[in-house]
C-alpha cells in the first residue's frame, strides 16, 4: 500500500500541475517582482566575474548563478541574438528555461543511441540544478531539406541559461570544456556574451505584423480527401485502425519573422500549452502544444492520452454543448482509446501501478478541444528515460496503430517530411525529465514559416471534418503571426 506521501505525489502526477484541465483562463497566474535594472547590472557583473576566474578542470562543469528579478524570457531571447536560442515553458507556467549559446551539444542519429544520449546528459549534470534542452525527429532519423539543421536527437546545455522557478528567476552560466584550448575559447566566448547581454530595453511593442506575401498549401482539400480515403480503406482491410496524417503550409512574409514575440502571442492565446523553442543554424524550431509525452520524478511516471478534437464557440452553451459531443461521439472515443491503449500496454511491463480516471476529460484551447485521459504510475527499478522515450515515442496521437503499419502509409501518403513535428522536445535535468509531444509548431527560416498540423483517422472519419480541424490547428498559428 502507497504511503500518504506517495498516494499525495501520485494523485499531483496523476491530475497534471493545475488539476483537471479547464478554460485556458483558469490557470493561475504567478505574482512576479519586477526587475531592478541596478541589481540585476551587479548580478551580470558577478557572473562575468565569476567566469574570469574559472579554471581549465576537464569533463567537469563550471558553473555559477546569480538571482534576478522577474525577466520576460521571451523578450529576452528576442532582444539577445548573440547564439543558438532556445526555450522551455512548462503548462503551467511555474517552470521555465531560456537559453543563449551552448556550453555543451549532445547529439544522435538513431534512438539506438538515446542510452548513451542520456547517460552522457546526466554525466555531466551529475547533481547540478541545471538542464539539458532539446528534442528528437518523429522518426528518429536525420533531417534534409529544410529540416537539414535538425539531427535525429539533439540537446544542449545552454552557456548562459535565464530560469524562472515561480517567482523566482536566476541567470545561471555553464562552461564544459575536454580540453584547456577548448577551455580558454569558451571562456573567452562566454565572456563575449555577457559583456553583450541586455537585461532591460524599451517598453515592450509588438512588432509590426502584416498579411502574408504569398501562402502555400502543400495539400489542398482534394488531396487531403484522397489520402483520408486510402486510410479509411486499408482499416477496412483489417490492416490499420488509425493513421495520422500530417499537412504543411507554408508562408511567406516581407520581413523576418520576429519568432519570440510571435511564440509568446501565441502562448497567450493558448494558455495551459507547453511552448517551446529550439534555433539551430539559420532555423527555429518552435511551437506551443497541449500534448504531454512523460514526465519523470524519481520513480513516477505521469503521461496522458490526448485525441479526439472538437472545435469550439464563442458562445458558452454552444461550447458546452460541443465538449459534451467530443465525449460522446463514438468516432472521436474510439480515437482516444487507441491512444490510452496503446500507452497503458507500453507502460505495463515498466511500472508497478498504473492510475488513471475511469472517464475522460476534456481540455480546452483558444480554438478547438481535446479529451483527455491522465495516466501516471510508480516505474519499476532501473527503467530509464531512454526506455520511457523509445517505448512512447511516437503515440498513436501521432502515428497511429499499429505502429510500424501506420508509419509506413504515412511516408507513403505524406508529400513533405516531418522533421521534428511531431517528435519529442523537452528538458533533462537530475530531478526531473519531461517531454512534450511536438504538435501545433512551426519551422521559421528568415521571413518563411512552414507551420505544421496533423488529424487522426479511424472509421468513421470524414474529410470534410478532418480538414476543417487541420484549418483549426494552423489558424490558431496564423493569428499569433499576423496580430
Amino acid at each position: 500500500m502507497s504511503s500518504p506521501s506517495q498516494s499525495n505525489r501520485q494523485q499531483r502526477l496523476l491530475d497534471g500541475e493545475s488539476g483537471a484541465f479547464a478554460d485556458p483562463a483558469s490557470m493561475p497566474s504567478i505574482d512576479r517582482a519586477q526587475l531592478d535594472p541596478i541589481a540585476a547590472d551587479v548580478a551580470l557583473q558577478r557572473l562575468i566575474d565569476a567566469a574570469k576566474q574559472w579554471h581549465f578542470q576537464a569533463g567537469r562543469l563550471l558553473h555559477a548563478t546569480e538571482s534576478v528579478g522577474h525577466l520576460d524570457a521571451f523578450q529576452w531571447l528576442h532582444h539577445n541574438p548573440l547564439g543558438e536560442r532556445c526555450l522551455w515553458r512548462s503548462r503551467d507556467g511555474q517552470t521555465l528555461w531560456a537559453g543563449i549559446g551552448a556550453a555543451v551539444v549532445l547529439t544522435a542519429s538513431a534512438d539506438g543511441d538515446y542510452d548513451d544520449l542520456f547517460t552522457h546528459m546526466h554525466h555531466v549534470l551529475e547533481h547540478h540544478d541545471k538542464a539539458f534542452l532539446g528534442g528528437i525527429a518523429f522518426n528518429h532519423r536525420p533531417g534534409d531539406s529544410e529540416w537539414q539543421d535538425f539531427p535525429a536527437a539533439r540537446f544542449i546545455l545552454p552557456a548562459v541559461a535565464l530560469r524562472q522557478q515561480g517567482d523566482h528567476h536566476e541567470l545561471q552560466i555553464n562552461l564544459y570544456a575536454s580540453s584547456h584550448e577548448a577551455f580558454v575559447r569558451q571562456r573567452q566566448q562566454l565572456v563575449h556574451t555577457l559583456e553583450s547581454l541586455k537585461l532591460a530595453w524599451p517598453e515592450h511593442i509588438d512588432p509590426a505584423s502584416s498579411d502574408p506575401v504569398q501562402r502555400q498549401d502543400h495539400m489542398v482539400f482534394s488531396a487531403c480527401r484522397r489520402r483520408i480515403h486510402e486510410v479509411l480503406h486499408q482499416i477496412d482491410q483489417g490492416e490499420l485502425e488509425k493513421a495520422v496524417l500530417a499537412r504543411r503550409v507554408d508562408v511567406l512574409l516581407d520581413h523576418v519573422v520576429p519568432a519570440f514575440p510571435v511564440l509568446q502571442r501565441w502562448q497567450k492565446n493558448n494558455q495551459g500549452c507547453f511552448a517551446f523553442a529550439f534555433e539551430m543554424g539559420s532555423s527555429l524550431f518552435m511551437g506551443c502544444t497541449p500534448e504531454r509525452l512523460f514526465r519523470r520524478e524519481g520513480h513516477y511516471i505521469a503521461t496522458e492520452a490526448l485525441a479526439g478534437t472538437m472545435t469550439r464557440d464563442s458562445n458558452p452553451e454552444t461550447d458546452a454543448f460541443l465538449a459534451r459531443e467530443l465525449l460522446n461521439d463514438p468516432k472521436l472515443s474510439l480515437e482516444h482509446q487507441l491512444v490510452a491503449g496503446f500507452i497503458q500496454a507500453q507502460l505495463q511491463p515498466l511500472t508497478e501501478q498504473l492510475y488513471s480516471p475511469s472517464l475522460p476529460g476534456v481540455i480546452k484551447l483558444d480554438r478547438i478541444q481535446h479529451r483527455y485521459l491522465p495516466i501516471s504510475g510508480q516505474l519499476r527499478p532501473g527503467v530509464s528515460d531512454a526506455q520511457l522515450l523509445s517505448c512512447l515515442h511516437p503515440t498513436p496521437a501521432v502515428c497511429g496503430v499499429p505502429k510500424v503499419a501506420a508509419q509506413a502509409l504515412i511516408q507513403q501518403l505524406e508529400a513533405t517530411q516531418r522533421g521534428w513535428y511531431s517528435g519529442a522536445v523537452g528538458l533533462v535535468s537530475p530531478q526531473t525529465v519531461e517531454f512534450a509531444v511536438a504538435i501545433r509548431s512551426a519551422l521559421v527560416r528568415g521571413n518563411q514559416v512552414s507551420c505544421f498540423s496533423g488529424v487522426g483517422i479511424v472509421a468513421g472519419s470524414e474529410p470534410e471534418t478532418e480538414w476543417q480541424e487541420l484549418e483549426a490547428k494552423i489558424s490558431s498559428f496564423l493569428d499569433a503571426l499576423m496580430r
